[in-house]
């Protein structure tokens, strides 16, 4: 029989709920929850890299086997929704060399994409920290080979600069950067990065900039990407890099091409310029896939290659094979040949890592077999 508003035990009632009410709003709203993921990439292969002579290098040929970790890592990322569209987010992450256990960089701990940022539905995402520009982004979308990385990395060729194979840096992460990328439109993103040198203050024009532009939808996807180093390869150098690329797939194959123009201007007058291009496929076999990538870096013009910028180009021709052991594990075939001209020095991409050094006109073969694990 229900009580009466007069009856004790009603009272009580009230009051109790009365006072579990101006807790609830003594407390506040309850907070949005974060996420925290844990993720990784274990990369390892045993390779055998052979190094022959020629006139300008009449060494007899050496060889060296090895175990090598490609670009593996370890990573924490996580996210926070903040309402009407907008959230939070956070990512840490660290080279491993898995064959050794040592981290890839000694000088940091978090030596790859780090940042905190802000992501919004209709306004795109900002973040802070040490980030992969839009060129760097490009670099790997173009490349056929899981994780971009390897001894099959085309980038050995494309993002290196002539007879002393001189890295300018297009390649690498940015620190003290900024970074916007717009949301998605009728598949249109646009991005850009902003670097300050901190390392370099008082530097007149130091620090970095870039932009890109790209279109990825359905089979397709297309990109330019422009980046400005100044001061950041040594004080009095103005870098340039312009990449530009397209790739098409279906079901059963993909094909895609880039081009990559390189110069750098130093205020002693000194100049030089630099351009590259590789063809990539890839045939599905139904159990893996076939990459094949040909890439080729012409000559040096300029100041910079001296008396002569004859003979300072590279071709580069690697064949690899994916094997699928579940949806995150490979099996890795990987072989690649770097035929330098007489007066260059081309060698494989630093993820491999790189031989000890290479003369110019030295030619470089390898094969690897390897695993790759994704977590």
């Amino acid at each position: 029989m229900p009580r009466s508003r007069s009856h004790p035990a009603y009272h009580r009632h009230s009051l109790q709920t009365l006072a579990m009410a101006l807790a609830t709003l003594a407390a506040g709203p309850a907070p949005a929850q974060s996420n925290v993921t844990i993720y990784g990439v274990a990369d390892v292969e045993i390779d055998n890299v052979r190094v022959t002579g020629t006139a300008a290098a009449p060494a007899t040929g050496r060889s060296l086997s090895r175990a090598t970790s490609s670009s593996s890592l370890i990573g924490f990322r996580g996210s926070e929704e903040l309402g009407n569209g907008l959230s939070a987010m956070f990512q840490l992450e660290s080279g491993i060399q898995f064959d050794t256990g040592a981290q890839t960089s000694s000088t940091a701990l978090w030596n790859r994409d780090t940042y905190v940022g802000l992501r919004s539905v209709d306004f795109g995402q900002v973040r802070v920290g040490l980030l992969s520009g839009p060129y760097r982004v490009a670099e790997g979308r173009f490349d056929f080979n899981p994780g971009a990385t390897g001894i099959a990395f085309n980038a050995a060729l494309l993002s290196f600069f002539g007879a002393t194979a001189t890295d300018f840096g297009f390649g690498r992460r940015l620190s003290n950067a900024v970074f916007y990328e717009t949301p998605k439109l009728a598949g249109f993103v646009a991005s850009a990065i902003w670097s300050a040198n901190e390392s370099a203050a008082g530097v007149p024009n130091s620090g970095a900039t870039g932009a890109g532009l790209r279109y990825d939808e359905g089979p397709w996807l297309i990109a330019w990407t422009w980046e400005r180093r100044n001061g950041t390869g040594g004080v009095g150098r103005h870098d340039t890099g312009q990449r530009a690329g397209a790739s098409y797939k279906t079901a059963s194959w993909r094909v895609g091409a880039q081009v990559d123009h390189q110069t750098r201007v130093n205020d002693d007058g000194t100049d030089g310029s630099r351009n590259a291009f590789s063809v990539m496929t890839g045939v599905n076999l139904g159990r893996g896939e076939v990459v094949t990538e040909f890439s080729e870096a012409g000559n040096l013009s300029g100041s910079l290659c001296g008396a002569r910028c004859d003979e300072t180009g590279a071709r580069m021709l690697s064949l690899a094979y994916y094997y699928p052991l579940s949806p995150r594990t490979l099996l890795t075939f990987r072989s690649a040949r770097i035929w330098n001209e007489d007066r260059a020095s081309y060698e494989l991409h630093p993820s491999a890592p790189s031989l000890i050094g290479i003369a110019p006109g030295a030619q470089v073969g390898a094969y690897a077999i390897g695993l790759r694990h994704t977590f």
